[in-house]
């Protein structure tokens, strides 16, 4: 039992991650579309 805890402790800590990675990658590319109109309108 001990095992398979540990198991779905390393898969929630991991299926976390994917989403925080994925968030990141949601921010930066709204950052950068919000420069690249910036600069298109300047």
């Amino acid at each position: 039992m001990e095992e398979l805890n540990n198991q779905n402790e390393l898969e929630n800590l991991l299926k976390k991650k994917t989403l925080e990675a994925i968030n990141h990658i949601n921010v930066g590319h709204k950052n950068n579309k919000r420069k690249l109109i910036l600069e298109l309108l300047i």
